[in-house]
Order: C-alpha cells, then sequence, then structure tokens
C-alpha cells in the first residue's frame, strides 16, 4: 500500500557543494586564521564591493555580518549616533525588522504601505512627521523582494526631518544597487545567494559601514578603545568560504532563479494567478495573490494535499504581542495584504509537474471560494 505523498517543501536551499568549498577550506587550514576578520572575510567584502560595482559609478563599500538582523541593528545604530527615540517603519515586514528597532535601542511606529510599491505610505508619514516632527528618530525603509526602488525621494524626506535612513533590504541580493546610507541584505540560506546564516551592508559612502564594522567587533577602533559598545557580530573563516564559493557561481547559479521564476510565471498563469516580485529578478521566494481574504483557508487546504505554503509576514508585525504596544496608523493595506498574499513553494528543484500541481491546487482552492 502506498504511503502519503511527501510534503513539498516551500523553500529548498541551494548552498554551495562540498567540493567547492575545499580550496577555501585549505586556505583556512594553512592560514589557521578562524574569525576576526581574516584574510577570506576581507576577500569575502572585496568580492561583493567588485559585484556591485559593475553596475554602479558611486563608490562601494561593504561589511559582512553575522546575520541580516545583525546588520540591520548595527546600521540603526550607526544611523542614529545614540540619538533615542522612535523609529518608522512598516508592519507589512518579517518580525526580524521591528526586532532589530527594538535591539537598537528605539521604538517601532508602524506605518502602512502602498497597495501598490510595498513601500511605507507616503501620505501617512507625511502626516505623522507634520504632527510630531521632534519625536521620530529613524526611517527604516522595507525593500520589497525582488524590485528596485529609487530611494532619493526617501533620502530627501530623511535630509528634510533630520531621520536616519536605513533599509532593509534582506531578500534583494540580485536588484539592490550602493547608495548613501546604509543597506542591508541577508544571506540566510534561504535567499538566492546564501551562506547559512550572515548578511552584510551596502552603502556608496565608507564612513557608515566602517561604523558598522568597528561596532560589529564590540565597538573596537583602531586603538582597541571602545568609544561605542558594539556587539560580537562578525562572520567566520568558514562562513566566508561558503560565500566565495557562492559568488564564483553566481552568474550560473543567478540565472538559473531568474529562469525558474519565468517558468513558474508562464505556467500559474494559465490558471489566472500570477507572481508578485517583478520578472528578471533573481529572488527565492514565490508569493502569489489570491485576490480576496482566503491566505489562511488555502494554507491549510494546500497542506491537507502535501503542499507547505508560507504565509511570510504572517498577520503584519503589530499583530506580534512583542509589539503590541508600539503606536501605529491605520493599517488597512497590510491587513488586507495580510489575508490575501500567500508564499508558493519555489525552488531550483521545483519541476515543471509540480508547478503544474501547485496552480491546479490553488485554482480549485479558489473556485469555491469565488462571489456568487
Amino acid at each position: 500500500m502506498a504511503g502519503p505523498m511527501p510534503l513539498l517543501q516551500v523553500g529548498r536551499p541551494f548552498l554551495p557543494r562540498a567540493e567547492t568549498l575545499l580550496p577555501y577550506l585549505r586556505r583556512i587550514d594553512e592560514a589557521r586564521w578562524y574569525t576576526n576578520r581574516g584574510p577570506l572575510v576581507k576577500m569575502f567584502e572585496v568580492r561583493l564591493a567588485e559585484h556591485f560595482q559593475i553596475a554602479s559609478a558611486r563608490a562601494v563599500h561593504v561589511a559582512t555580518v553575522a546575520s541580516c538582523t545583525t546588520g540591520l541593528i548595527l546600521a540603526l545604530k550607526a544611523a542614529v549616533c545614540k540619538r533615542r527615540g522612535v523609529c518608522l517603519l512598516p508592519s507589512w515586514t518579517f518580525a526580524a525588522t521591528a526586532c532589530a528597532v527594538s535591539a537598537a535601542g528605539l521604538t517601532g511606529h508602524f506605518v502602512d504601505i502602498e497597495p501598490d510599491s510595498w513601500l511605507i505610505d507616503r501620505r501617512q508619514l507625511a502626516e505623522l512627521l507634520t504632527l510630531a516632527p521632534t519625536e521620530f528618530a529613524a526611517l527604516l525603509l522595507v525593500h520589497p523582494p525582488g524590485s528596485a526602488i529609487n530611494l532619493d525621494p526617501w533620502r530627501q524626506v530623511a535630509v528634510d526631518h533630520g531621520l536616519a535612513l536605513v533599509v532593509d533590504a534582506a531578500d534583494c541580493f540580485d536588484c539592490v544597487r550602493p547608495e548613501p546610507g546604509l543597506q542591508v541584505i541577508s544571506l540566510h540560506a534561504t535567499k538566492a545567494l546564501g551562506i547559512g546564516e550572515g548578511g552584510f551592508v551596502l552603502s556608496s559612502e565608507a564612513e557608515g559601514v566602517e561604523t558598522v564594522r568597528r561596532l560589529s567587533n564590540f565597538g573596537f577602533g583602531r586603538d582597541r578603545v571602545v568609544d561605542s559598545p558594539g556587539i560580537n557580530g562578525k562572520i567566520s573563516e568558514y562562513a566566508a568560504a561558503v560565500g566565495l564559493a557562492a559568488l564564483d557561481a553566481w552568474p550560473q547559479i543567478g540565472s538559473r532563479w531568474r529562469d525558474q521564476a519565468d517558468a513558474y510565471r508562464r505556467v500559474l498563469a494559465t490558471y489566472g494567478l500570477d507572481l508578485l516580485f517583478p520578472a528578471g529578478s533573481a529572488c527565492a521566494i514565490a508569493i502569489v495573490d489570491l485576490g480576496g481574504p482566503h491566505a489562511a483557508a488555502v494554507a491549510t487546504e494546500l497542506l491537507g494535499e502535501g503542499v507547505e505554503t508560507r504565509r511570510w509576514w504572517g498577520e503584519g508585525c503589530h499583530r506580534h504581542p512583542a509589539f503590541a504596544d508600539w503606536p501605529r496608523s491605520p493599517m488597512p493595506v497590510t491587513e488586507s495584504l495580510a489575508a490575501r498574499v500567500l508564499g508558493v513553494p519555489f525552488h531550483l528543484d521545483l519541476t515543471k509537474s509540480q508547478m503544474n500541481r501547485i496552480g491546479q491546487l490553488l485554482a480549485r482552492a479558489l473556485a469555491h471560494r469565488a462571489p456568487a
């Protein structure tokens, strides 16, 4: 008798294989330097800077960190320069974003987002900055997955109102570009370019990146004197070895992610569905808009069919008990998206047959929920 169908996972990370790591691991053995910004970490930061320099006329500065969350904490601390106050941020984001605000010593104020861009609602933001112009210390912008955005207007808002600007670009390795200010990118295993755990801070300006680097090493300066307390937020030589091997393979792997997304988009289109992140970007998550408040029910139905899904941002950060007492603006767009959108299986091993099965299950689940 056949057993139950194996679970079709929502994600299946793809990191460098052991044989591609060996040349870098041998360098570690020879140097016997395992952490504290060793030669591989320095090489990895240089290689990352070179990767972004190709498409940029600006200077590129990079500091690696132990995780994207660590990077956000340190970027906020570097940007606010010991100020206390309130950080404006969207609720429609992964919980790590809000955790970073708290760990940086700030209080969050949640702002709704615009329905098309998924960026902070500019009208709400302007009203808040007019009503309480001295209360806010920082603006934490969340970069939508796989999307290129123009940061110029946001920098102008920050300048006009004396705000520190930090960008959470966790899932945007393939579309972010070096800009003034601090952008934080994830290298988690679930990302298109992953090393297991890790991240980096990117900027076209050296000062903020150097501050992050100091803060990731307890705050030590060149003279090993701590002017501003930091944490141990460094990556090891072993993490850098994975990162270097991943960068070696990126031209091929990035292309595979883009091709896989294009194939998925074509399959889902036959069922009247589309992926929400833009075409042409290497992004490791797939999100669909179900057109109505069906996300929780459809997730349960698909799980019963052996298909795992993920509501990546849950009900919004303002629904987590840890942040329930933070002030917030009205959240109609966030709450609508929380009920409507669903992360579906997507990875490099996903076959066209499996894509079709997912499309069929989604179409069937939505057909009997359509309004009469």
